[in-house]
């Protein structure tokens, strides 16, 4: 059966999430690390309720990434899963919008800490892309 062009860019996309997934996943696990260093460390300029905010705050942005980027890896595997087969679209399609939700909150997130710039709106990409692929191929196989 061919692939049609919806499954090749879903294919292309699946695997770039699984590699910025992995890549995603060592940075949030090392925002963990430097999180509970930082609650831990004692500073002389900080007060202990300034520096546990701001542990915190690192903590949360790493919990964010590391959830972000395993479901990136979901989404990647169903996605190759998906491509090879369109009847096996749902799960993706169902993923998907949580990979959206998340690059809303990871939006929020930036622009409450950073305020709002162009690369702001780049957590919603991939996850855009995906859902548009997943929504197009669940069309072209009638589910």
């Amino acid at each position: 059966m061919e692939r049609t062009k919806y499954q090749k860019a879903l294919l292309v996309i699946s695997i770039i999430n699984i590699v910025f997934g992995v890549f995603g996943l060592i940075a949030g696990l090392l925002a963990g690390v430097v999180s509970s260093f930082a609650a831990s460390a004692t500073n002389t300029g900080l007060t202990g309720d300034e520096q546990a905010i701001g542990a915190a705050a690192i903590g949360i942005i790493a919990a964010i990434a590391v959830i972000s980027s395993l479901v990136g890896l979901a989404e990647g595997i169903l996605g190759i899963r998906a491509a090879r087969d369109s009847q096996k679209i749902m799960p993706l399609w169902a993923l998907s919008f949580v990979g959206v939700g998340l690059g809303v909150i990871q939006v929020v997130t930036s622009i409450s800490s950073d305020g709002f710039q162009i690369t702001t709106l780049l957590p919603l990409v991939f996850p855009g892309l995906v859902f548009w692929l997943a929504n197009s191929i669940k069309m072209e196989a009638g589910r």
